[in-house]
């Protein structure tokens, strides 16, 4: 597996085992409907909810980029066994292309 996470948007479908499941009472579900159930189910405070939503406002410490300001917020993040092909995204790109012609 490698290290390289992303960040999952809310239309991405997630799909688990069920005896990994909480929040959403079914195995596959869109990341919104998690995030919005956490939000609404199991974060009460209007703060927690900042979190989840546009985020709160802080300071990071990078070692090479010393404090940075800026805003922190829960997301999915996502890291696939297999590391995407760096074709994917000229064949991404091409299949748009197509679909316009």
């Amino acid at each position: 597996m490698n290290d390289q996470f992303q960040v999952l948007f809310d239309a991405e479908v997630i799909s688990v085992k069920e005896s990994d499941q909480i929040v959403v009472s079914h195995t596959t579900f869109k990341t919104g409907e998690f995030l919005e159930l956490l939000k609404r189910n199991h974060l009460y405070s209007d703060k927690a909810k900042e979190w989840l939503g546009k985020g709160v406002s802080c300071e990071v410490l990078s070692p090479s980029k010393g404090w940075r300001r800026g805003k922190v917020k829960i997301a999915l993040i996502f890291c696939p066994d297999e590391p995407d092909s760096p074709l994917d995204d000229i064949r991404q790109q091409i299949s748009e292309e197509g679909d316009r012609d």
